[in-house]
């Protein structure tokens, strides 16, 4: 069975209901059809670490050490406008958020980065990667705009865990509480 393994933040019970809310507002006033993601699989990805037929336990081992090593505060994140990544077919749906919105965000991504690349792991470093919150995936899309409320909560762990290509279950494999240095 293929499967993928993630760094991730997920969002807090309030969060979690204020993106139901707000995907199903976003069905009902923008004419989608596609399926709410559950709320237990709503997260942020901090880093992609690949698809692969059974998880690599090298691969495993590293990433558990990796965040277990790391130390950093809790921090607020917030996501203010909806936005589509276009595809041809069943585009996400995402949740962004302005760079002051996202800075605790991108200072766990950076961090998790040098511990990847330490251990050399380099081909797991998304430079790109654009913090974003999934909502749902729709074959129309959604145009970029803002939102009344932003969605934010104050992120106190992050998560190691390995999605189930095809069955639609993340399992969680660690997760780790963030903590002053």
């Amino acid at each position: 069975m293929e499967q993928s393994l993630f760094f991730a933040i997920t969002p807090d019970a309030s969060a979690m209901e204020s993106c139901r809310l707000l995907a199903s507002d976003l069905r009902k006033k923008l004419g989608l059809k596609g399926k709410l993601i559950p709320p237990e699989r709503l997260h942020v990805t901090l880093h992609h670490m690949g698809r692969h037929p059974a998880t690599p336990e090298y691969l495993l081992s590293t990433a558990k050490r990796i965040g277990a090593g790391l130390r950093m505060a809790p921090f607020e994140v917030g996501f203010d406008f909806i936005q589509t990544f276009t595809k041809p077919r069943n585009q996400p749906v995402v949740l962004r958020g302005e760079d002051r919105l996202l800075r605790g965000v991108k200072i766990l991504q950076s961090e998790l980065a040098d511990g990847l690349r330490a251990a050399g792991l380099d081909q797991y470093v998304e430079n790109r990667n654009m913090p974003h919150l999934t909502l749902l995936y729709d074959d129309k899309g959604a145009p970029p705009h803002g939102i009344p409320h932003p969605v934010s909560w104050l992120v106190r762990e992050f998560h190691l865990i390995r999605s189930l290509i095809g069955q639609g279950k993340h399992e969680t494999l660690a997760t780790w509480a963030l903590k002053e240095r």
